[in-house]
């Protein structure tokens, strides 16, 4: 059934009958994601929220009690595009690269997180930052763009606007999961990439892969001054055709969405802020049904169906 899920994450039957799998053999936490996904698919009907309803009690909280190590992380959280060859280079040139496009605004009348006096927001800051063995300089403002502004280089920074203050407790955890896992990985910069940004961006890696004579423009200058083991990297993928940045690059960001999936472990939260994020303007969380598929991407409905998802989970509760 998960193959069927693979190949269609709309195949609504295939989710009822997983659901009724995982219910039989006592699974109620899996059962509870499959039937969570479909509803915020729009695919559910009356007698599968009756049945959601029904395995709300039965489910068992599992705290995050371990940070997330190097191999779990490599092993069960990133997708392939961190793999790829141009993964490869960006982590090589991480640094580099982020120094080449402009930094996002932080808006204005910034102040540290510790100085707002929110307890709360302080508690799930500190939990995240431990989840993510990361130590991030964290920060309220105002007119923030984006509502959330990340950066890996030259310093690790979150900068949060004073309106997601009021967010519940989980729509929070995976905001800041989504943002340390992109500044854990060094690919802060994506996450802020504006369309004339972005283009900028595929450009200058599909030079970098470009055969040895046909660099140009910033691409010769990254080249140059690259360290040893960055141009090896370069070496090595030197001259491949068809390279899909643009794909490569949705598969990173599809990378920070799993991160704050984790964080968080509730799929309706994490749609609900990748549309506040995205700018979409929702009028509640109810409003989020039917566009997980839309806003989380094919790819975070089926690893918070995975057995990659619920083993990661095990080892951070263990």
């Amino acid at each position: 059934l998960r193959k069927v899920l693979e190949r269609d994450i709309h195949h609504a039957p295939a989710y009822r009958m997983l659901a009724s799998f995982y219910s039989r053999t006592g699974d109620v936490e899996r059962a509870s994601r499959v039937l969570t996904a479909l509803d915020l698919l729009g695919f559910a009907e009356d007698t599968d929220r009756s049945t959601m309803q029904r395995l709300r009690p039965m489910r068992t909280a599992m705290p995050i009690r371990q940070p997330l190590g190097d191999e779990p992380r490599q092993r069960l959280l990133i997708t392939p595009a961190v793999r790829e060859p141009l993964g490869e280079i960006f982590e090589a040139l991480a640094e580099e690269i982020t120094g080449m496009v402009s930094s996002p605004s932080l808006g204005v009348d910034l102040q540290p997180v510790q100085s707002v006096g929110d307890a709360r927001l302080t508690k799930i800051a500190a939990e995240i930052s431990a989840l993510y063995q990361l130590d991030v300089d964290l920060f309220v403002g105002d007119k923030v763009p984006g509502l959330a502004a990340v950066t890996a280089y030259p310093r690790r920074l979150l900068v949060l606007d004073r309106s997601l203050l009021t967010e519940p407790d989980l729509a929070l955890r995976f905001l800041f999961g989504y943002a340390f896992e992109a500044i854990r990985g060094g690919y802060a910069l994506l996450l802020h990439l504006g369309a004339r940004q972005r283009r900028e961006l595929v450009t200058l890696l599909r030079a970098l892969v470009a055969p040895d004579g046909e660099l140009t423009g910033p691409a010769t200058e990254l080249v140059d001054r690259a360290s040893g083991r960055a141009a090896k990297v370069l070496e090595r993928h030197a001259g491949l055709r068809d390279v899909d940045a643009d794909a490569w690059i949705s598969g990173m960001l599809a990378c920070a969405k799993r991160g704050g999936l984790v964080a968080c472990d509730d799929f309706s939260a994490a749609i609900w802020m990748v549309a506040r994020l995205s700018g979409e303007r929702l009028a509640n969380h109810d409003a989020s049904v039917a566009l997980g598929a839309v806003l989380g991407g094919p790819d975070l409905v089926r690893f918070y169906l995975s057995d990659a998802y619920q083993q990661l989970r095990d080892s951070l509760s263990a």
